[in-house]
């Protein structure tokens, strides 16, 4: 059944919408397999993978990320793995478009940012989402302070 699912996950190969849902798809029936004999391992070594090499497009980031978290959400060890994967991804990932020039670009890398400060918050370390939730407010403020002049 696992290695049926993972070929067909294989398979999906044009680079649209429809391929960013069978694909995010997929890896939820994968990780449903993996988390009923408990191989919380398998799981964070797929959502490793998968939110590094199909992390381009946001929304499927933050999907994918948003699945990894409901995996891991109370359980405190498994929160700090997945927040340290998802806190590396996003930065890796989006970090530099918050530097951006463009707009559009900033806006759309503000997403992640916010969505991590909310797992933050969830895990209990409000510290760390009030300095994000801060660092954003400061680019948001940025943002339309330029979108005036």
């Amino acid at each position: 059944h696992l290695k049926l699912i993972k070929r067909r996950r294989h398979r999906v190969e044009s680079i649209d919408e429809a391929r960013l849902l069978a694909i995010l798809e997929l890896i939820r029936q994968e990780a449903k397999i993996y988390q009923k004999t408990a191989d919380y391992d398998a799981i964070t070594a797929l959502y490793r993978r998968e939110l590094r090499t199909g992390a381009d497009d946001v929304q499927h980031f933050m999907k994918l990320a948003g699945d990894y978290w409901k995996y891991s959400a109370g359980n405190p060890d498994r929160e700090k793995t997945a927040l340290q994967l998802i806190g590396s991804r996003v930065k890796s990932n989006f970090g530099d478009k918050l530097k951006s020039s463009d707009w559009f670009t900033k806006d759309t890398a503000i997403k992640p940012h916010a969505q991590l400060a909310g797992f933050y918050r969830a895990a209990g370390d409000s510290d760390r989402a009030l300095r994000l939730e801060k660092d954003l407010a400061k680019i948001r403020e940025d943002m339309r302070a330029e979108k005036k002049s």
